[in-house]
């Protein structure tokens, strides 16, 4: 419908006319040469998140810093955001993150050699088993839904990683059809755990006392948080954090077993402040003539946690926003009208 695309040319700054209003962008084609191209209605910034630039990252989310060594897109670098910054652009304060729990590192806390890109989970250390910190301490309710491992839980350990412990009869104690047994992130299987033994991400104990002296645990700590749980197990019940009594089982079967974990990240959710008609905002709250911003490059949507209750919010996020400010763009009423 009239549309062109030019592929392979980052936009790297924005133009401004002498009355501050944005009227284009530059950019730079595979030839490395610069090129201009004017807007006659607006420019709308779409380009992502900044997950991909470490420091920015944790310019806005010092926590994300600490619990995050995945970062599964590498190419989502900021670069809209910094481009409206760079014009007097106002950002929010805070950035949260799209995170997924329970990511395997090695026991000094770097990534293993032995996952691709995409099959980064221990397995049967993702299911709701016995969770600590690097302490021995236990942390939560194991059985929290997707993100809430991570915010806040792995943000208050030293280090920003937490263990899990199972034992070698955890299959026939684990609900069945109530968990993962494949998906794309770990198999939760006994054949997978082996692996994961043998390439060092797992580590397999005869006795409790050698897995929580080679994990580094306070002996004392560990021992009363150890007993405290099976305790609760025998009981049916949690009375420290109310656990689903489903997944309230003991450990104790020998050999037994721990993994390490942080989390990883698909994206930032945080960016340029904007209104509701999607206009991107100086420092004074006022926006911006010609430039808007949707997307993850957008902020003024999410606090500090993403939520992991409101599927697709962050995709509808993204289209639905973009699509009001084309509407915007064209001069066009969406917010009286019927839409």
């Amino acid at each position: 419908k009239g549309a062109t695309f030019h592929y392979s040319t980052p936009a790297v700054q924005l133009v401004l006319d002498d009355s501050g209003r944005c009227t284009g962008v530059i950019a730079k084609n595979e030839s490395e040469e610069y090129i201009k191209y004017n807007a006659a209605k607006g420019v709308l910034l779409t380009t992502g998140d900044m997950a991909a630039d470490r420091e920015m990252m944790e310019h806005y989310n010092v926590t994300l810093g600490k619990i995050i060594r995945y970062n599964i897109n590498t190419n989502d670098t900021g670069d809209g955001q910094k481009m409206g910054i760079w014009i007097g652009a106002d950002m929010d304060e805070f950035a949260c993150g799209d995170l997924w729990p329970f990511a395997a590192v090695m026991m000094d806390g770097t990534l293993p050699t032995t996952f691709d890109g995409t099959h980064f989970y221990a397995g049967v250390a993702n299911l709701p088993m016995l969770m600590v910190d690097g302490a021995g301490r236990r942390l939560m309710a194991e059985n929290l839904p997707f993100q809430s491992p991570s915010i806040p839980k792995l943000t208050c350990t030293p280090d920003g990683c937490a263990w899990t412990i199972w034992d070698s009869a955890w299959e026939s104690k684990v609900p069945q059809g109530g968990y993962m047994v494949e998906d794309y992130t770990a198999s939760n299987t006994q054949e997978e755990v082996d692996k994961n033994v043998a390439n060092g991400v797992t580590f397999k104990f005869d006795t409790i006392e050698e897995l929580g002296k080679h994990c580094g645990f306070d002996k004392d700590i560990f021992a009363a948080s150890f007993k405290r749980y099976n305790d609760l197990c025998a009981g049916g019940k949690d009375l420290d954090f109310y656990k689903d009594p489903l997944w309230m089982t003991a450990i104790d079967t020998p050999p037994f077993y721990a993994s390490k974990h942080c989390s990883s990240m698909t994206s930032t959710r945080g960016g340029l402040k904007n209104d509701e008609r999607c206009r991107v905002l100086d420092k004074k709250g006022l926006p911006i003539p010609g430039l808007y911003a949707a997307g993850n490059t957008a902020g003024s949507f999410y606090g500090n946690v993403y939520p992991p209750n409101v599927m697709g919010s962050g995709i509808g996020h993204g289209q639905c926003f973009a699509w009001l400010a084309v509407k915007d763009i064209l001069g066009m009423d969406f917010i009286h009208a019927n839409i």
